[in-house]
This record gives C-alpha cells, structure tokens and sequence, in this order.
C-alpha cells in the first residue's frame, strides 16, 4: 500500500509540472493481463 501512494504521488507531480502542463495531449496507457489482483504497468505519454 505505501509502494502505491509513492507511485500516485509521483503520478501527481509528473502531470502538475510545467512541461506536461504545457504539452498538446497526454494519455495514461494501463497494460496487464486482466485478471484481479494482478500486477498492471502504467505508461504516462505526452507529445509538445
């Protein structure tokens, strides 16, 4: 639980930071294997 709210935190910094504020888009990608309680990766992209 303290890993995750480490990981929204930094989530949180990443999209309040100046040079993400200022890009044209930005999108959350989330790939895993669909099954509950299973580990899932999060990709944050944005293009300028």
């Amino acid at each position: 639980m303290k890993n995750l709210i480490k990981k929204v935190i930094a989530l949180s910094i990443v999209m309040c930071s100046t040079y993400t504020v200022m890009a044209h888009s930005y999108w959350l990608e989330v790939k895993g294997s669909g099954k509950v309680n299973d580990t899932v990766t999060l990709s944050l992209f944005w293009r300028i």
